[in-house]
């Protein structure tokens, strides 16, 4: 309705996972680095998790139109359905067929067999769950269990599942502690910063045709208050507002344009609907510190603890006195030292309470670290040391440490297209795929950003002129054994 008076040429927030629209949000660089990471280091099972209108299911989208052809794709959006049923939907997606009257255990052995037949060619089954919080118990055990079905040399099947916080929920029960102990790689996906939903909205109206500013300041803090940084209610929230200036037939977008939805006052309430817990990482256990509040929780007791410790003390002042009456007092009174020794007696199951707590801390402390996952930095550490060729003990070391401790990058030039081919935590793995692609003749750039609190130093070739020149280089750049996955980053 609005398009010919802000001169657009499509709706530019429309719902819906529209690829056209892609906005490549810090937090979209790392759920696509951790899903590439996962797949290429051969994990069983990747998972993903974000709240109601974060971007999952464009993740998803982006990620299977830019697979390498080494995979046979599943994406399953359809969840609320049993554990046949699934295993019907995952031989319809890889374009298997099976007979009507087919039972669960012919199903998964045809799975098996297809499963194989991919191993034999080469190539692997990515199966893909999107919104897996529907799952129940059973479903997700029996996905599990799928990562096992064919006897191969390598992961022939590998496993994504998405959903929102909720699904967590089921993955901490003790049923699933087996699916639980196999998921290696876990990315939340968080919302918008203010300035990232400044250029989501701009870059959706470029998209959609816009050549002209369209929301003033004001609209943009008042949007980013309603909404929370969440793309979905963004998008709802600023087509509403370009409608009502489309009404007031003002050429601009202000705060008074920008109401409120009707169903929820911000984006928390609407995830409060549905998500169960707090997100958190799946590798996470019991912290020492939730483990003694969990113990210390009935303190009603103490209280009737103190009472008998004065109740004790006066019978043992009466008793005194009235002894003193008929013998010779300063006996008792000197020998008053024995008086701790009863009250010493009431108070050993405190003391016997505290030595409790002081076994579950120290239990905590030796539990934690044994069942912690390890990170995907330290698995990625593991890879390159894994890869690189057996020399001489006394050589490699010296050569390594020179290469990282010389060699520098530059920051990538702003106001340029650059291909971004990795993005780590660990800075010597950075280095690692820097030096691998500069002798194989790239331009190479290192940034460190932080984000959600954590440093990434993210690796770049480049740069480029035009969107269409930095294709060529991401296609070169692929060509290598070093990269299976890159994305195209216009650096402002």
């Amino acid at each position: 309705m609005y398009k010919e008076h802000f001169g657009l040429h499509t709706s530019p927030f429309a719902l819906g996972s529209h690829l056209q629209f892609l906005y490549k949000s810090g937090a979209f660089e790392e759920t696509m680095a951790h899903l590439v990471y996962g797949l290429k280091g051969g994990e069983d099972i990747v998972l993903v998790t974000g709240g109601i209108g974060t971007g999952k299911t464009m993740a998803l989208h982006n990620l299977v139109t830019h697979i390498s052809s080494l995979y046979k794709v599943a994406l399953i959006n359809t969840t609320q359905i049993d554990y046949k049923e699934l295993l019907k939907m995952v031989l319809v997606e890889v374009n298997v067929s099976y007979p009507p009257e087919a039972d669960r255990a012919d199903l998964l052995m045809i799975l098996k067999g297809e499963i194989e037949n991919a191993a034999a060619e080469g190539k692997r089954i990515l199966l893909i769950v999107d919104e897996a919080q529907n799952l129940d118990t059973n479903t997700l055990e029996g996905l599990r269990l799928l990562t096992n079905l064919a006897k191969t040399d390598e992961q022939a099947l590998q496993l994504v599942l998405v959903g929102q916080p909720g699904l967590l929920e089921s993955i901490e029960s003790q049923e699933l502690i087996q699916l639980k102990q196999r998921i290696r790689v876990h990315y939340h996906l968080i919302t918008l910063t203010a300035n990232e939903m400044k250029e989501y909205i701009e870059h959706r109206l470029t998209v959609a045709g816009c050549r002209k500013k369209v929301f003033n300041e004001a609209a943009y803090k008042r949007i980013y208050k309603l909404s929370e940084g969440v793309p979905r209610l963004v998008n709802i929230i600023a087509d509403k507002s370009m409608l009502k200036a489309f009404v007031d037939r003002a050429k601009l977008v202000d705060a008074k344009h920008v109401e409120e939805l009707d169903y929820a006052k911000s984006a928390t309430d609407i995830n409060k609907l549905s998500e169960k817990p707090k997100p958190a990482p799946v590798e996470e256990e019991v912290t020492v510190e939730e483990v003694v509040t969990v113990e210390e929780d009935p303190p009603a007791e103490i209280p009737s603890k103190k009472f008998n410790i004065r109740a004790v003390l006066w019978v043992v002042v009466v008793a005194i006195v009235a002894l003193g009456l008929y013998s010779q007092p300063w006996k008792y009174f000197t020998n008053t030292a024995e008086v701790p020794i009863e009250v010493e007696a009431v108070e050993s199951p405190v003391i016997a309470a505290a030595a409790v707590d002081t076994l579950v801390v120290e239990e905590a402390q030796e539990l934690v670290p044994e069942q912690e996952q390890e990170t995907v930095q330290e698995q990625e550490a593991v890879q390159e040391l894994a890869q690189e060729p057996v020399q001489e003990p006394v050589q490699e070391p010296v050569q390594e440490e020179a290469i990282v401790e010389d060699q520098s990058w530059p920051e990538p030039e702003s106001e340029k297209y650059w291909v971004h081919v990795g993005s780590f935590q660990n800075k010597d793995n950075a280095e690692t795929l820097a030096i691998k692609l500069a002798d194989s003749g790239f331009n190479i750039a290192v940034n460190s950003s932080e984000l959600a609190g954590a440093v990434y130093h993210r690796v770049f070739t480049g740069p480029a002129s035009s969107k269409d020149q930095a294709q060529d280089i991401a296609a070169q750049v692929k060509t290598s054994e070093y990269v299976s996955y890159t994305m195209v980053k216009y650096i402002r």
